[in-house]
């Protein structure tokens, strides 16, 4: 059976997480507590994308490297895979909630939100 992008991804990430902690052991304490430190991570990477790009007004504007946006894109992908991880998520929860949620924001978009 061949694995498609989003396995390949979270197989990935659960390797680079087994280095850290054991993923099949957590209890709810290290859930919590591991999720706490990737939203953190995240926050700072969302920081550093932010760097990369023009946003703030009163500044002069830079050149936009288009590879750095990505890195730092890629960086944060980690960060989400590695809480789903922590949860144990697989493609199909993480497909089926984002087809949900699209329905939802496509719904709400139609309605004016």
């Amino acid at each position: 059976m061949k694995k498609d992008s989003l396995e390949i991804m979270l197989a990935l990430q659960k390797d680079l997480e087994a280095l850290f902690y054991d993923p099949s052991s957590l209890d709810l304490e290290d859930q919590q507590n591991w999720t706490k430190e990737h939203i953190i991570a995240i926050l700072a990477e969302c920081g550093e994308l932010l760097e990369t790009i023009n946003w703030k007004h009163w500044k002069k504007p830079t050149p936009v490297h288009r590879e750095e946006v990505l890195k730092e894109l890629v960086d944060l992908l980690h960060f989400v895979l590695a809480i789903a991880v922590v949860w144990n998520f697989g493609v199909p929860d993480i497909l089926d909630e984002y087809i949900k949620k699209n329905v939802i924001n496509f719904q709400r978009q139609k309605e004016g939100y």
